[in-house]
């Protein structure tokens, strides 16, 4: 199976918090790879300076993540009478 990248547009990327060492990411293209249940965001990294109040733009990198199943439930299904 082959991975699936998604290019988001502008108006669709998001901030991401790093549980690493809490830098922000904008992410700007999502990688999904089904057969190793990973995903990758890319984008550009920014660290935080607590002492120093500050926001400090490192470049763009990739954040690699371990997908985890948690439940399989079915959707609600609403009408519209």
């Amino acid at each position: 199976m082959q991975p699936v990248t998604i290019k988001l547009t502008e108006e669709q990327r998001f901030m991401f918090e790093s549980q690493v060492d809490q830098a922000l990411m904008i992410v700007k293209e999502i990688d999904i790879f089904p057969e190793s249940q990973q995903i990758s965001l890319n984008g550009t990294y920014f660290l935080v300076d607590l002492a120093d109040p500050q926001i400090i733009k490192q470049g763009e990198y990739t954040m690699a993540m371990d997908i985890t199943e948690r439940d399989v439930f079915e959707n609600e299904v609403t009408s519209h009478e």
